[in-house]
């Protein structure tokens, strides 16, 4: 029998991207990433949520906030805020 489904099914490569869904949202985000996430490394964790944003077809900036915090913010390509333009 057909039914409603509240979400359309995530492909396989995009099912670990799920557990980034929230920090991307565009807040800025503080994430402990020794705690919230299963990289080894900062670089690693970084790594991580610049792959996730990009199959979510965003960017996302980060920022080391001592050794176990990241400081996060996703966003799209032309949506950006705080980068001026100028002409030269």
């Amino acid at each position: 029998m057909a039914e409603v489904m509240e979400n359309f099914p995530i492909p396989h490569g995009k099912r670990g991207v799920t557990k980034y869904a929230e920090w991307l949202d565009g807040q800025i985000w503080r994430i402990n990433w020794r705690e919230d996430m299963e990289s080894k490394s900062i670089e690693g964790a970084r790594g991580s949520l610049h792959s996730a944003a990009n199959l979510l077809d965003l960017r996302v900036r980060t920022r080391a906030d001592g050794d176990d915090h990241i400081i996060i913010q996703s966003y799209k390509e032309e949506t950006r805020s705080d980068v001026d333009v100028k002409d030269t």
